[in-house]
C-alpha cells in the first residue's frame, strides 16, 4: 500500500518539533474563517507552520496531506491573527498522527497535540487546500475535516520514520 508521509521543509525530526511548547498559535485565513495556514509559535520566537497539500490518487479521490515547515524569525511569518497568545504555555504531553486511507493509498492528514490543558487537532479541511483546527479550550469553533473524525486511524507520532 502507498503512504504519503507529511511533507516537511526545513524540520529534521517532525516529532522533536511537535513536542515543543506551544505560546501561541497564529493562522492565515481566507473567505472568512476558512484556515489555509497555522503556526504555532515556541518559547524561542521560531515556530512550525503547517498547510494542506492536495493529491490526486485516483478519479475524483483527493486525499490531503499536512506540509510542515520551519518559521525562524519575523520576516518569515506568513501567517496573521495571534490567537492565543494570552493563554498559558501550552506543553504538548503526546502527538498523534491521524491517517486516512482511500483507494489503495494512506495518507497523513492530521495530528493531535495532547496536554494537560486539552487537546488540539490540526487536520486537512473538507475544503481543498484547507486546514480544520480544534482546540479543546474553545470547543465552539467550526471544525470540519476532510473525513469524518472517526474515520482516521490514530497512531503515536513515536511509530512512524521522521
Amino acid at each position: 500500500m502507498k503512504r504519503l508521509n507529511f511533507s516537511m521543509s526545513g524540520i529534521e525530526s517532525i516529532s522533536d518539533e511537535l513536542y515543543k511548547p506551544i505560546v501561541g498559535i497564529s493562522t492565515q485565513n481566507i473567505a472568512g474563517d476558512l484556515v489555509i495556514g497555522l503556526i504555532a509559535w515556541h518559547q524561542d520566537g521560531a515556530g512550525i507552520c503547517c498547510r494542506s497539500k492536495m493529491y490526486d490518487v485516483a478519479p475524483r479521490i483527493e486525499l490531503g496531506v499536512l506540509d510542515f515547515s520551519m518559521v525562524r524569525d519575523a520576516k518569515d511569518r506568513k501567517c496573521e491573527g495571534f490567537l492565543d497568545g494570552s493563554l498559558p504555555l501550552f506543553g504538548i504531553l503526546d502527538v498523534l498522527v491521524m491517517t486516512i486511507e482511500a483507494d489503495g493509498v494512506i495518507a497523513e492528514s492530521g495530528i493531535i497535540l495532547h496536554s494537560a490543558g486539552g487537546r488540539i487537532v490540526i487536520a486537512c479541511g473538507a475544503a481543498p487546500y484547507s486546514l480544520a483546527i480544534y482546540d479543546s479550550r474553545f470547543p465552539e469553533r467550526n471544525f470540519l475535516p476532510e473525513y469524518g473524525i472517526t474515520e482516521y486511524k490514530k497512531e503515536p507520532i513515536q511509530s512512524r520514520n521522521n
